[in-house]
């Protein structure tokens, strides 16, 4: 591929060891990204690097549970100890929706569950965002792309932790975006819709009619490809999107229509 949007950029993806994040870290290294695959699975994150590197691009692997405050540091330690800085941010570990809480009302919602949900989702965005700043300072600018969720713009039931995280999410998109304008500095949200990842798949494989079911209520024509949010996340990382800050750009086809 001739055409090499992050030729040389260091880029750190949280959650890249499956799903949207494993897509993102492929396509980032096509275009000439030095990539940091991080998640809590290590031989699961092997496995994306090798097939990184096996295509002839550059990647390294570093471990990472985004509730663990002391792992994050090492995370962006290792990008700058490997690579030298860090130019892009995608956070996109995230405590999914049918995990913590999920099912329940708030009056039911177990406090751990609540608090499991904001600070995998949203307080990790923080964290982490407050880590690579300065080292973005450093190079001249960056970008930070945090992977929200169509349910920052819609609401369904029983999802009130996993809702507010991803709403929160993209109000701190925009914070960040005024606050480091100044710095070349650019925040945007990415909002996938109903995306086939692996765990999706599984959950398909229970309750083959239930595509069918969303397809009719939400409008949509198909479920999404992690591709296409990786080719999303690359257009706000990359040089294209030089005018566009603060936004959230929803991929989710049509949903939020109805």
């Amino acid at each position: 591929m001739n055409d090499k949007r992050l030729h040389d950029k260091v880029c750190v993806i949280t959650g890249s060891t499956g799903g949207i994040g494993e897509a993102i870290a492929e396509l980032f290294a096509e275009h000439g990204g030095k990539v940091v695959v991080s998640g809590r699975r290590p031989e699961k994150g092997q496995e994306v690097v090798e097939r990184i590197e096996g295509r002839g691009h550059t990647a390294t692997f570093q471990q990472c549970d985004v509730a663990d405050d002391d792992q994050m540091d090492v995370l962006v330690a290792a990008a700058v100890e490997r690579f030298g800085g860090l130019d892009v941010l995608v956070n996109n570990a995230a405590n999914v929706g049918h995990a913590a809480g999920a099912g329940k009302e708030v009056e039911t919602l177990e406090l751990d569950d609540w608090d499991l949900q904001l600070r995998i989702n949203l307080r990790s965005v923080f964290y982490l965002s407050k880590l690579a700043i300065p080292l973005m300072r450093q190079r001249g600018g960056g970008t930070i792309v945090n992977v929200s969720s169509v349910g920052s713009m819609v609401g369904w039931p029983q999802a009130a932790a996993y809702l507010t995280s991803k709403g929160g999410m993209n109000q701190l998109t925009r914070s960040m975006a005024i606050d480091y304008m100044k710095d070349n500095i650019r925040v945007n949200a990415l909002c996938p819709g109903w995306i086939l990842s692996e765990v999706e798949r599984g959950r398909i494989e229970k309750n083959p009619g239930k595509v069918e079911e969303v397809k009719q209520h939400k409008g949509i024509a198909r479920m999404g490809e992690t591709r296409e949010m990786a080719f999303a996340a690359l257009f706000l990382a990359c040089h294209e999107s030089s005018y566009v800050t603060g936004t959230a750009l929803i991929a989710d086809g049509g949903w939020t229509l109805q």
